[in-house]
């Protein structure tokens, strides 16, 4: 009798582990979409923001060329139009994609150029860590 009440103890357990994983792996589901919902406003807010930010660049740059222009200075004002019209597009395009496009195209990018991706990977780093160097120094001097 014992073995049937044992048998019988494994199909409960096994049932409740079984009813547990499914809800856990339900609760990751959840987490995991709200999570990329969450990202995807973020990135969304911070193009359009940095976009934003790059259309009032763009228009300091445009006023600068037209005051070259009037000092006769034409070819400083045709470098500043031209940087002006690139930032306008760029600000234009960020402003206007979504974060699943954005992401979609920068994974196309790295794929297509990954010793870019990874140069740029590689520069963002050194940068970081330098930054982080500096701070720290100033940090223990004032100590």
């Amino acid at each position: 009798m014992s073995d049937v009440t044992s048998t019988q103890y494994d199909v409960d357990s096994d049932s409740s582990l079984d009813s547990a994983v499914d809800t856990v792996r339900q609760t990751a589901r959840q987490a995991t979409g709200q999570a990329k919902g969450f990202l995807r406003q973020q990135i969304d807010r911070q193009t359009t923001s940095a976009g934003d930010q790059l259309g009032k660049t763009a228009e300091s740059l445009h006023g600068m060329a037209d005051q070259f222009r009037q000092r006769g200075q034409d070819s400083a004002a045709s470098v500043a139009t031209t940087a002006a019209e690139r930032l306008d597009g760029i600000g234009d395009y960020l402003k206007n994609i979504d974060a699943e496009e954005l992401m979609r195209n920068v994974s196309d990018y790295a794929r297509r150029q990954p010793w870019v991706v990874a140069a740029g990977g590689f520069v963002v780093g050194f940068a970081a860590a330098r930054f982080l160097k500096s701070s720290g120094e100033r940090g223990s001097e004032g100590s």
